[in-house]
């Protein structure tokens, strides 16, 4: 019966599910685990969210005349079968098409080890990859199937496992599907009025693509409680996005929540609207006016069962507007823990008792963190809230490290493997500097963090190693057109965030991964004036592969578009595939060749990853001085919360500065030699989707990977 009851979406199974999310209980359905199949020359693996794969495969040698791969799925429940589409052709000539139309891999081959898979069909949907290697010449290629590798199988669900569901937005709009799916403006950019038009209207297919399936499980809690007769409390920063309100305005589902409001700046403008509808239909509502030290800023909703007991919290970084929805990088995650959500409850009934003080009282509390829920299957569940120090503000000299970021500082410095993150603007210090120290202390790890704003890396100096990717990408669009590539739509005007995650997976092919995410922006800011969740979560390694998927794809994608707008457009050499099979050398050299066997086998070896002694870190953004003239003086900017951090006013009124510095092409190749000449390295766009799916390559350093693009991107 509880088998049969599995996966469903209904109250009653919130109970059967919190049940055997405390006793260790596995499902039958659901996420699949990784599982690396190989033959004698090709060892293949595939792990997935709830909306990108990430297939990569190992070359045990080169392949003589291999001029790449093709890439098949084949859908288990009905057994159709689909080559995978690309975009960079093999002639100079038709690099000029900006159609944006694919061709098959079997034609236009695959030049990596790594392919990133947009897939925008029916969750639930559960599909194998082939990879074979294509031999010959340019339009005369043939698949050496004797050498044919085949994944296991990846479904394509929200549901991870007893205790979590996660999903992430699909938000990034600098992506060249978008770009194709909008009229250009005079600049010959994407049309942002006619994609605000469409992410404003409920249904739209541009609307749905982006947001992907965040939507749906921001709905859950409110309609599992209305159909059971339980209740949620939810404690929210932003609440605008048209959707979501009119779901929360519905006669019905108005007695089935208690809502705490904060406030985004001194008029509170995001939420005045909402604020004043939901008090005329006499929704249970208070609104929690944070002062100017700090903003409201939780994402949560705790779901109880008819009897009162908390039995789920959801919570991520996702804010209830469309741009939170559709225009930035955002998760949502679902924990199924009596204790977790009951946690969470506790907290939200500690705010509304605090009303919009952050007491002493109520900051002592928080401090003390919560008691570790530990389940059978070795996962533990570690929650903080904030604020959790005593200063409202935080020192300007010398902070004290609040408790919850002691606790992460500790994750990230326990690391065996990898730690790869995303970040908004978390201030300092934060995870960013910490990020950089490892980074310059352990050349063994690997590691990678997107930020999204510039400003995040003030301050910040890190090594530039020969051969391998820049620690640090800072999210930005395509600014020139070359080969088939059109120019990008980074953000809509006044918007602040793009990467708007707060995350970070230490070690996911580890024995104890570890995964943070939540509200919390990971700086030392957040724990001192905001309200705030912040989940470690140890032991799980399906979550952590699941997550690091997501990190993956979004490193890649801004990767090639910082180092193809740090050349300036001179891409010349870029866009055309290598018709000879040289390009498979660089998939042996140190880094390349560990990073190739740790994605297809899960096994990573650091050895050898050693860095000279005459290397030192360097800044990773330069500041440009500008002359303080009438016409260059920037204006100090307007003191607001709305940039879902109050520090966010001071990055308006800092110099320029230049991302120079993280070029991958521009790392030093030893103490005396100038940066490397950059090579006619391929650009490789990824597949898409009929409607337009999501590519993407993953580049590479020194030279190239600039100009990889995600087919889905």
């Amino acid at each position: 019966c509880s088998e049969q009851l599995l996966g469903e979406a209904s109250f009653s199974d919130h109970n059967l599910t919190a049940f055997q999310a405390e006793t260790g209980l596995q499902p039958k359905k659901g996420f699949t685990m990784t599982a690396a199949s190989s033959n004698d020359n090709l060892t293949i693996a595939a792990r997935n969210n709830d909306s990108v794969a990430l297939i990569a495969w190992q070359l045990k040698a080169k392949i003589p005349n291999c001029l790449g791969f093709a890439l098949t799925t084949v859908n288990q429940e009905t057994g159709e079968r689909k080559v995978l589409s690309t975009y960079v052709p093999f002639s100079a000539e038709a690099r000029a098409r900006k159609d944006w139309k694919g061709e098959p891999s079997t034609t236009l081959p695959i030049q990596k080890t790594n392919w990133l898979h947009f897939f925008s069909g029916k969750q639930g949907t559960t599909l194998v990859y082939e990879v074979v290697p294509m031999v010959g010449t340019p339009g005369d290629l043939k698949p050496l199937d004797d050498m044919k590798a085949v994944s296991n199988p990846v479904t394509f669900t929200t549901r991870i496992d007893d205790q979590f569901s996660c999903a992430f937005t699909r938000g990034i709009l600098s992506t060249q599907w978008l770009a194709h799916a909008l009229p250009t403006d005079a600049d010959g950019l994407p049309d942002y009025q006619v994609l605000i038009k469409a992410l404003m209207t409920p249904g739209d297919p541009l609307r749905k693509r982006l947001s992907g399936n965040v939507p749906e499980m921001w709905m859950a809690p409110i309609n599992a409680a209305r159909t059971d007769g339980g209740h949620v409390y939810q404690a929210l920063y932003e609440l605008a996005d048209p959707e979501l309100v009119a779901f929360m305005l519905k006669p019905e589902n108005l007695p089935v929540f208690s809502l705490i409001l904060g406030n985004t700046g001194p008029q509170d403008e995001t939420n005045a609207e909402t604020r004043r509808l939901l008090h005329a239909a006499g929704a249970d509502i208070l609104d929690r006016m944070i002062g100017a030290w700090g903003i409201a800023h939780n994402k949560s909703q705790v779901l109880c069962n008819a009897e009162g007991k908390a039995i789920s919290v959801t919570t991520g970084s996702a804010n209830a507007t469309f741009t939170g929805l559709c225009c930035q990088s955002n998760m949502i995650v679902e924990m199924r823990s009596r204790r977790v959500a009951g946690q969470f409850l506790d907290y939200w009934q500690r705010m509304k008792a605090d009303v919009d003080q952050q007491t002493k009282e109520f900051r002592e509390v928080n401090g003390k963190g919560c008691t570790v829920t530990k389940f059978k299957n070795g996962t533990e569940i570690e929650v903080w809230f904030a604020p959790n120090v005593e200063d409202r503000t935080k020192p300007k000299d010398n902070p004290p490290v609040p408790p919850d970021m002691a606790r992460v500082f500790e994750c990230m410095d326990a690391a065996k493997q990898g730690i790869y993150g995303e970040v908004f603007y978390p201030g300092k210090p934060s995870v960013v500097h910490r990020m950089a120290d490892i980074w310059n202390d352990h050349p063994e790890l690997d590691m990678f963090m997107s930020v999204s704003q510039t400003m995040a890396l003030s301050g910040i100096k890190a090594k530039r190693r020969k051969g391998r990717p820049p620690l640090f990408v800072v999210a930005s669009g395509r600014e020139h057109e070359f080969s088939i590539f059109v120019k990008e739509l980074l953000k809509l005007p006044e918007a602040h965030a793009v990467l708007h995650g707060k995350i970070l997976v230490i070690d996911p092919f580890g024995d104890n991964p570890v995964v943070i995410f939540g509200s919390h922006n990971l700086g030392f800011k957040a724990s001192y004036g905001n309200d705030e969740n912040l989940v470690i979560v140890r032991g799980n390694k399906a979550l952590a592969q699941y997550v690091f998927t997501n990190m993956f794809d979004i490193y890649s994608h801004f990767l090639a578009r910082q180092a193809g707008n740090a050349r300036g457009g001179k891409n010349k050499g870029f866009g055309v595939l290598d018709a000879t099979d040289s390009w498979q050398d660089k998939w042996f050299t140190p880094y390349r060749a560990k990073q190739m066997a740790l994605l297809a086998t899960g096994v990573w070896d650091g050895s050898g990853l050693e860095d000279p002694a005459w290397l030192k870190p360097e800044w990773v953004v330069a500041f440009q001085s500008r002359p303080r003239t009438a016409s260059s003086v920037v204006a100090a900017a307007p003191t607001t919360q709305s940039a879902d951090d109050n520090e966010f006013g001071q990055i308006l009124a800092t110099p320029d500065m230049t991302l120079a510095a993280l070029d991958p092409a521009a790392a030093p190749a030893s103490k005396d030699s100038p940066a490397p000449a950059t090579s006619a390295e391929v650009v490789q766009a990824a597949p898409a989707e009929p409607t337009g799916s999501q590519p993407v390559a993953e580049p590479t350093a020194p030279a190239a990977a600039a100009d990889a693009d995600k087919s889905s991107k």
